[in-house]
């Protein structure tokens, strides 16, 4: 199932909070409960993707992530 944007959000911030940052390996998978149910969400495939596509993300979307600490 591919993560929408808030589970993603969830997984990102969830990631920061225990580890402190967002660096993480392309193939990390975070682990998130939403809705009741538990989400793998390909954390480091999204952070990779939002890094090549930072020009044409929206800006609300850039700013939550430079929020969560992402390094571009």
């Amino acid at each position: 199932m591919r993560a929408d944007r808030w589970t993603l959000t969830l997984a990102a911030a969830a990631s920061r909070e225990r580890e402190g940052h967002l660096t993480v390996p392309r193939k990390h998978v975070e682990v998130v409960e939403h809705g009741g149910e538990a989400h793998e969400v390909k954390l480091g495939v999204a952070r990779a993707n939002a890094r090549q596509r930072r020009a044409t993300l929206a800006p609300e979307r850039l700013d939550a992530l430079t929020a969560l600490g992402m390094r571009w």
